[in-house]
Order: C-alpha cells, then structure tokens, then sequence
C-alpha cells in the first residue's frame, strides 16, 4: 500500500532558489553529458565538479552531486529509449 502525504509549506524564497538552481545544474550536467556521449557519473563528476562548484560556490557539495547522479540517470534512460526505438 502507498500512501501520500500532502504538507504545505510557506513561501521560502530560499528553498524556491535552491530548486532553481539544482534544475540549471542537472540540466547542464545533462546537456554536458549528451555532448560528450556519456554517462557515467564518475566521468560526469571529473569533467565538471569544479566548473559547477565556481558557478554555484553557495550551493552545497552533496546538492550538485546529487543533480549529478540523477542527470547520469536521466542520461542512462534516454540512451536506452533511443536504442529500442532502433530496434
């Protein structure tokens, strides 16, 4: 059985900012990725931790390597798709 539980939240510009800011680096790492034709998180991590850790020096660590996994897996699924799709 799921359950959900809906909790409502004051408007906290901080959190609004953090969100925004964790979609631009997923979307960068995703875009990095695509171009590079890869991946692996560990490759993802190396080519672009510290341009991302410049650009977003207020953001926590564990925030972009976070969007980091979660880009590398949005790479992994369109990959896959793109393959059945050729099949």
């Amino acid at each position: 059985m799921k359950r959900t539980v809906k909790i409502k939240l004051k408007e906290n510009n901080d959190l609004i900012e953090t969100i925004q800011e964790y979609s631009k680096v997923k979307q960068y790492l995703c875009d990095f990725g695509l171009n590079k034709k890869s991946y692996n998180k560990n490759k993802l991590h190396k080519w672009t931790y510290k341009k991302l850790r410049k650009l977003y020096p207020h953001m926590p660590s564990a925030i972009i390597q976070t969007a980091r996994d979660v880009a590398s897996e949005t790479l992994k699924r369109t990959k896959l798709k793109a393959k059945n799709t050729q099949q």
